[in-house]
């Protein structure tokens, strides 16, 4: 109870979660999450997949520009196309992003 009423839950909420909680009706769900994760090498969030492959680049690098539109159009289509990931790789090496 201590967390949900930190995190501002009362009332009908606070009996909602406790219900939830106690009846662990999202662990099935979290140990799935947790699994494919696993199996995906996800090893924080968020993670960029593209039809199961990684997409190479990391959300700092996405958010802060470093990579550009035209380098994120050539990573996803690299991913998707037979060619593989080398595209994807050598875009994220032409934008400098993986050199800081």
């Amino acid at each position: 109870n201590e967390f949900a009423i930190a995190a501002g839950l009362e009332g009908a909420d606070l009996s909602a979660f406790q219900t939830c909680y106690d009846n662990r009706r999202s662990e099935d769900f979290v140990k799935a999450v947790a699994t494919n994760a696993l199996a995906d090498a996800v090893s924080a969030t968020p993670a960029y997949l593209v039809n199961g492959e990684p997409l190479g680049f990391t959300t700092l690098e996405l958010t802060n520009g470093r990579v550009s539109e035209e380098s994120l159009r050539t990573a996803i289509k690299a991913i998707i196309t037979p060619e593989g990931t080398d595209a994807a790789l050598n875009a994220v090496k032409r934008t400098g992003a993986a050199d800081e």
